[in-house]
């Protein structure tokens, strides 16, 4: 009987694209002024670089197999993780524009009152 032993897979591909994923996430608990999108892009590009390794060092397939599914799914919560950052930086900076105008008028206005703050 053929059987193929799973550990190798388990602890040179599994493990380490689950961690890169995790890292990904965690990576929003960091403070804003550290440049996550740096961690974010090389935790992507490894785990590009797994898919990669993985698929030149596989047997020649004309479909996918689970190995390469999994790690497409991988890559898939990295671009979220990306997109995620992308939306909620535009969305700070928007904020801090419209803010920072409201300032501006309240600065400029000829009286300026306890009442315009609030």
């Amino acid at each position: 009987i053929l059987t193929r032993s799973l550990t190798p897979f388990i602890i040179s591909v599994y493990i380490p694209s689950i961690l890169l994923v995790i890292i990904s996430w965690v990576s929003f608990l960091l403070p804003p002024e550290l440049p996550r999108i740096v961690l974010l892009l090389c935790t992507s590009f490894l785990l590009l670089n797994m898919f990669n390794t993985c698929r030149s060092s596989a047997p020649i397939s004309n479909s996918l197999t689970l190995l390469d599914i999994w790690l497409l799914f991988c890559l898939f919560m990295m671009v979220l993780a990306i997109l995620e950052f992308l939306i909620i930086t535009i969305f700070i900076s928007s904020n801090h524009k419209n803010t920072h105008i409201h300032v501006q008028h309240l600065l400029s206005s000829d009286t300026v009152t306890e009442e315009n703050f609030n």
